[in-house]
């Protein structure tokens, strides 16, 4: 099963990860070359991928325990992705035409 690349964003508590999501394979890839930091208190400096890196996360499928629609901004644009060891992560989708 191959899902093209779409354009999202990786959200985490004080970072957004600009990039995007495929699934090829058994595997879902998430590619990222922008970092942004939200500003809060707890932030010392901003911190920027050199132009010349990029994230890159891969999760197998075997892992994924569920995937929920969500709202993000008041939009239905997002889904979680929750996995079978607990942890669970949140994209935001450019287009609502992409969930």
């Amino acid at each position: 099963m191959i899902l093209p690349f779409k354009k999202i964003h990786l959200i985490n508590t004080l970072t957004l990860r600009c990039g995007h999501l495929a699934i090829i394979g058994d595997k879902l890839i998430f590619t990222s070359s922008f970092i942004k930091e939200k500003t809060n208190h707890l932030a010392i400096k901003e911190y920027h991928l050199r132009k010349d890196k990029s994230l890159f996360k891969v999760w197998p499928l075997e892992y994924v325990k569920d995937v929920l629609r969500r709202r993000y901004v008041n939009r239905k644009r997002a889904i979680q992705i929750s996995f079978i060891h607990g942890k669970s992560i949140l994209f935001e989708f450019m287009d609502e035409n992409d969930l």
